[in-house]
């Protein structure tokens, strides 16, 4: 079964894929430099704003939360999956990049970007947890509001529809199904509350709408230095595999 849902999660991202098989596997077209970011709107808060507020609610009335927390002791839920699944959007980024289907910045953008968002959502979430101090349902401890697992899921999710949009929406769709599972088996496993499921995802989504602000003022940190040029390619043949990093100088 744990074979089946690692084979599976990868299919709807890859779908629009185009990957050819031959014998030497070789990735070469270069990006060009991306610098555009996303313009601040109050807008893009809406969302995030909604769940992050819903969240705080659901901490000052449990009724809901007890609710659904009963429910998941019925499932007696226990899966690794919700360890897994927060990993796979990110990662869909990377692959599609390699596969030959080009999202929005080249490799080392694209990284500034999605590490500036995972610092941003982990840091507030670390933040929360040590002012909040809301107990688990499985009573593991007082850190449960809001959920890391949730948050990274979403921050990944919004990170692969960033880039992909003008691709297709469905790789959008893709990852946002993902982070939604992985915050409902966080609740199945009895480690979460909803409040801090829902609080989880619009921290992620938040994160990723604020790494896209910051990007350009980040990117004028290394803009013309051996950055600018860096990029790592897989590689394969009929006996080995690996990765090239390349840079000029």
């Amino acid at each position: 079964m744990k074979k089946l849902f690692l084979i599976l999660m990868f299919i709807p991202v890859l779908a629009h894929a185009r990957i050819q098989v031959c014998d030497s596997i070789a990735f070469s077209k270069i990006y060009p430099h991306t610098v555009e970011g996303t313009t601040f709107s109050a807008k893009q808060l809406l969302i995030p704003g909604v769940l992050i507020a819903a969240g705080v609610y659901g901490t000052m009335d449990k009724q809901l939360d007890k609710k659904v927390r009963d429910q998941a002791v019925k499932w007696n839920g226990n899966t690794f999956i919700d360890n897994v699944f927060p990993a796979v959007a990110p990662a869909s980024v990377y692959i599609l990049n390699w596969c030959g289907v080009h999202g929005k910045h080249n490799f080392v953008d694209r990284t500034v970007i999605v590490g500036t968002a995972f610092v941003l959502t982990a840091g507030s979430t670390f933040l929360l947890k040590n002012i909040i101090n809301t107990p688990r349902p499985d009573g593991d401890g007082h850190d449960a509001f809001s959920s890391l697992h949730t948050a990274v899921a979403f921050t990944g999710a919004e990170f692969l529809r960033r880039e992909f949009k003008d691709k297709s929406i469905w790789y959008g769709v893709a990852g946002y199904a993902f982070a939604t599972a992985s915050g409902f088996f966080r609740i199945y496993n009895n480690r979460h509350w909803l409040s801090d499921v829902v609080a989880g995802a619009g921290i992620g989504i938040l994160g990723t709408q604020a790494a896209y602000w910051l990007y350009p003022e980040i990117r004028k940190w290394y803009a013309g230095t051996k950055l600018d040029h860096a990029m790592i390619l897989p590689f394969g043949n009929n006996r080995e595999l690996g990765l090239n990093l390349s840079a000029k100088f």
